[in-house]
C-alpha cells in the first residue's frame, strides 16, 4: 500500500493515540495541511541495550527531522513504525516531542523491538496539533531488519564479556554466527572468548575463519599468533606475528601485541636478541601497559 494510504489508515485507527494522551480524541482522517511539513533529514540506528540471553534487544533510532508548523501555535511530533506491509503502526508514548510554530530542525529518538516474523520497518515522523489532528508526516523507505538479530546477539556477547561471563559470550556469539555466518568480527570475538577459557583448538579454528573472511584484519592475525603460542607452535606464531607486523601502516595496539607475541616465540626458541628487540618494540609502542614490569623482567633475564 502507498505510504499516503497507509498513514491515512493510521490516522483513522481507533485508539492509536489514546495510549499516548489520556482522553485524547480519535485522530482525524483529513489530508495533511499543505502549509505544514515534516521531512526526515537523517536517520541512524543501533542496538539500544543488551537483552537477556535469547531475547531481542530494541533498536534505537536517532532521527533528525525538519518540521514546518504554520496552522497552529503548538503541536507535537511522534514516531511510528510500520512493519512490512501492515496498515497499523506501533509507537512508544514517551517519544512525543512538543513543538511550536515555525520551521525548526529537531532530533527525535525512538525504540523498536524486532519480531522474528518481521523483515522490514518503515519509520514515519508525524506532526499533530494540540487536538491530535494529523497535520503532516514524513517517512523513510523500508529499513531491512535482516542484520539485527545477529547484532543483538553480538551486543549481548559484549555485555557478557564485560561481566566476565565468557561462557555466555560464546553462546551469544555462536547465535550471531548462525544468523550471519559471513561476519568475520563475530568469529574473532568468539575466538578471543575461547582463548580466555583455555579452549585453544576452538580459538585457532575461529581465528582462521575470521581471517578467511577478513584477510587484512591484523587483530585477527595477532589473535591467531597468540593461539599458536598457547599450542607451543613457536614457528607458526612467529610467522603470523610477522605478517601482522609487516602489514602495519601505523603504530597501534595490534602492532604492539604482534611484537609481544613474536618476542615470546623467539624466547621459547632461544633467540634472545630477537626476543629482546621485539619486547622493546612492544614497550616503546605501549609505554603505559599494565605488564610493563613483567616484560622488563623478561628482557633482564634474556640479557
Amino acid at each position: 500500500m502507498a505510504l499516503r494510504s497507509r498513514f491515512v489508515a493510521l490516522a483513522i485507527t481507533l485508539g492509536l493515540l489514546l495510549s499516548l494522551v489520556p482522553g485524547a480524541a480519535v485522530l482525524g482522517a483529513s489530508e495533511p495541511a499543505p502549509r505544514d511539513q515534516v521531512q526526515i533529514l537523517r536517520m541512524s540506528a543501533g542496538p539500544a541495550a543488551a537483552a537477556a540471553p535469547g531475547e531481542a534487544s530494541a533498536i534505537q533510532f536517532q532521527l533528525t527531522v525538519n518540521y514546518k508548523l504554520q496552522s497552529a501555535d503548538r503541536g507535537m511530533l511522534l514516531v511510528f513504525f510500520f512493519e512490512d506491509d501492515q496498515e497499523s503502526a506501533s509507537q512508544q508514548t514517551e517519544n512525543a516531542r512538543q513543538v511550536t510554530r515555525g520551521r525548526v530542525e529537531v532530533p527525535l529518538e525512538a525504540f523498536y523491538t524486532p519480531r522474528s516474523s518481521v523483515e522490514a520497518v518503515t519509520v514515519m515522523a508525524a506532526l499533530f496539533d494540540s487536538n491530535q489532528t494529523l497535520l503532516a508526516w514524513g517517512a523513510t523507505n523500508a529499513v531491512s531488519l535482516a542484520p539485527w538479530p545477529a547484532r543483538n546477539a553480538f551486543a549481548g556477547a559484549m555485555a557478557a564479556r564485560l561481566a566476565g561471563d565468557d561462557v555466555r559470550a560464546i553462546e551469544e556469539l555462536s547465535r550471531a554466527v548462525s544468523l550471519e555466518p559471513n561476519a568475520g568480527q563475530y568469529y574473532y570475538w568468539r575466538a578471543d572468548s575461547f582463548l580466555r577459557l583455555g579452549q585453544h583448538d576452538a580459538a585457532l579454528a575461529d581465528f582462521k575463519r575470521a581471517l578467511a573472511l577478513l584477510p587484512n584484519d591484523r587483530t585477527s592475525r595477532v589473535g591467531l599468533a597468540t593461539a599458536l603460542l598457547w599450542k607451543q607452535d613457536w614457528e607458526g606464531a612467529i610467522a603470523e606475528a610477522t605478517r601482522a607486523i609487516e602489514a602495519s601502516t601505523r603504530q597501534d595496539r595490534p602492532l604492539a601485541w604482534a611484537h609481544r607475541a613474536r618476542g615470546i616465540a623467539w624466547a621459547a626458541l632461544g633467540h634472545a636478541a630477537e626476543a629482546i628487540a621485539d619486547y622493546r618494540s612492544y614497550l616503546e609502542l605501549s609505554p603505559n601497559v599494565a605488564d610493563r614490569a613483567q616484560v622488563e623482567g623478561w628482557i633482564a633475564e634474556l640479557g
